[in-house]
């Protein structure tokens, strides 16, 4: 039986659900994720990151696993995991659509600014089998969109479908990691979800929801902008759409503006919740430009508060658009074409929410009625039970320490 426990962090109350386990309370913490977003960035919890996190926690763990051995394979899309027809615990097969051809043997991801190993936004095109890296670039295909229209675009042009691996238990894989989001289930394992009453369970009440956020950058530093306190910005709850903000200066050390002949003063990071009310079928290809034109509208709109925060960005009444910086020296509002912003409205992408009552249906990685596959990822239980990178790193050391019993006690 679960009762509800109020306590409170200095000035700031939350609620626990307590559950009764072997007649012992166990709590499973409900906070906010703007208060736990609070938590975690406030001093001395947490240490800014000096440059993106791609690069900062993505490029040294990728880097990890590659120097121990790791063979990783980059442009490969699973898209169906199915059972074993009779043994209805066991994974039998996993379909995997390879995207593109690449021209050597193993694709290396990684590009190098100001000596540090970054993440490119886009794919190394050179690397690329050539007749499909200019396909590619020719109709601005995105790879990693649920909504991409690479396979219509593919077989078009080659007369035939994108190629389809079919992984067999026993012979290709013994053990399945599967390290996508809760929001990707329905689209990978639709039979496991049929057959597992806890999965199903946890699929239905850990919610997701899309999310929003734009980047400017300014030439006019804070104190020009009208900010006056000591202190670098942190709001949250700030009026309207895309509500918290962050200055995020000291990224600026590891971008190389210097090479476009730019000084930028100031970078400025906006993120929330995005509204999306329905996802459409996977063919319907023109979502994710609809969606990235309405957060585009959205950041638009967020501007024409700025004065709230940077008093002296506007000028005769109106935002002040010649302070953004720009590499191709555009007019007024298009100064904004040059900026960053992006609709977060993948599957995979999706924000792992902690609404009360959720942590109690989420499924500890091994702890489905399945053999031989473990889930991970920050919505499975881990203590921390909110959409963080420390949720999804304590999911993939609770896997990896749960392979590693099921491989002493063979």
């Amino acid at each position: 039986m679960a009762i509800l426990e109020q306590h409170k962090i200095g000035k700031v109350s939350i609620q626990l659900q307590v559950t009764k386990q072997n007649n012992k309370k166990v709590p499973f913490v409900y906070i906010p994720v703007t208060l736990s977003f609070w938590i975690l960035t406030c001093k001395p919890f947490a240490i800014p990151f000096q440059a993106g996190m791609g690069d900062t926690v993505f490029a040294p763990m990728y880097q990890l696993l590659q120097k121990r051995g790791v063979h990783i394979q980059f442009f490969h899309q699973v898209n169906n995991i199915t059972l074993h027809p009779k043994r209805q615990t066991e994974i039998e097969f996993i379909n995997i659509v390879k995207q593109v051809e690449t021209s050597e043997p193993e694709y290396m991801p990684l590009i190098t600014v100001k000596n540090l190993p970054s993440w490119p936004s886009k794919p190394k095109y050179n690397l690329i089998d050539s007749d499909q890296s200019n396909l590619l670039k020719e109709h601005l295909v995105n790879l990693e969109s649920f909504w991409s229209n690479w396979p219509e675009i593919y077989k078009n042009h080659f007369g035939k479908d994108l190629p389809v691996l079919q992984l067999q238990r026993g012979r290709d894989f013994d053990t399945v990691v599967y390290g996508m989001s809760v929001a990707s289930l329905p689209h990978t394992c639709g039979e496991l979800l049929l057959a597992s009453h806890k999965l199903r369970n946890a699929h239905s009440h850990v919610k997701t929801c899309a999310t929003q956020a734009f980047q400017i950058w300014t030439d006019m530093s804070l104190n020009e902008l009208g900010w006056n306190r000591h202190s670098f910005p942190f709001l949250d709850g700030w009026r309207g759409s895309l509500d918290a903000y962050a200055s995020m200066n000291q990224v600026l050390e590891f971008e190389d503006w210097a090479s476009y002949g730019k000084d930028p003063q100031n970078v400025a990071y906006f993120c929330s919740q995005l509204n999306v009310t329905n996802f459409p079928p996977e063919n319907i290809t023109n979502f994710p430009q609809e969606m990235s034109n309405i957060v585009k509208h959205n950041a638009l709109q967020k501007l024409t508060y700025a004065r709230d925060i940077w008093p002296n960005s506007f000028e005769n009444g109106h935002y002040n658009w010649t302070m953004l910086t720009d590499l191709d020296e555009l007019v007024g509002m298009r100064r904004f074409d040059s900026q960053y912003w992006r609709a977060n409205i993948d599957p995979s992408e999706l924000y792992v929410q902690s609404p009360v009552n959720s942590s109690i249906h989420r499924i500890t990685t091994n702890g489905t009625e399945f053999t031989g596959i473990y889930f991970t990822g920050d919505w499975i239980k881990t203590g921390i039970n909110m959409g963080c990178v420390e949720g999804a790193v304590t999911a993939g050391m609770q896997t990896a320490a749960a392979i590693i019993q099921q491989h002493d006690r063979k």
